[in-house]
């Protein structure tokens, strides 16, 4: 073998040593701050915004009227959302693509893990005897 066939692997090593080494003209500054100051910006608790409990029925309705819910208002079953049911039996909207078409879930029971058709994430159909039924 000739050189000509190690001139791209010595080629490689090279770059790849050169982009390891430091730069002595990049040095890093340290600032210190007084005792008692991190640096984060001081946030009141009365500025965190208070989450109210809200009802499903509320839920449906706000839904059916148009408006998208936020994902952390839904309500929970095994770290899944639930998803709402609609006027229509068997139609349920996916938590996580409210904008999209209905879903299908005829085929499953309540509290059954169904995967979105629009996102593919996994959320549970609503239980049997929740108000509002549509089922």
């Amino acid at each position: 073998m000739n050189f000509a066939s190690f001139l791209p692997l010595v080629a490689c090593v090279a770059l790849a040593l050169l982009g390891c080494a430091s730069n002595p003209s990049q040095e890093s500054t340290v600032t210190t701050l007084p005792p008692g100051e991190s640096g984060a910006p001081a946030v009141a608790a009365e500025t965190a915004p208070q989450q109210l409990p809200v009802s499903v029925a509320d839920l449906e309705a706000r839904s059916a009227a148009g408006e998208i819910i936020p994902l952390n208002q839904f309500p929970k079953r095994k770290g899944y959302p639930v998803a709402l049911r609609s006027k229509w039996p068997g139609l349920v909207k996916s938590p996580y693509a409210q904008d999209k078409q209905m879903v299908d879930v005829t085929r499953f029971g309540p509290d059954s893990a169904v995967r979105c058709p629009h996102t593919g994430n996994i959320f549970f159909t609503p239980p049997a005897g929740d108000a509002g039924s549509g089922r």
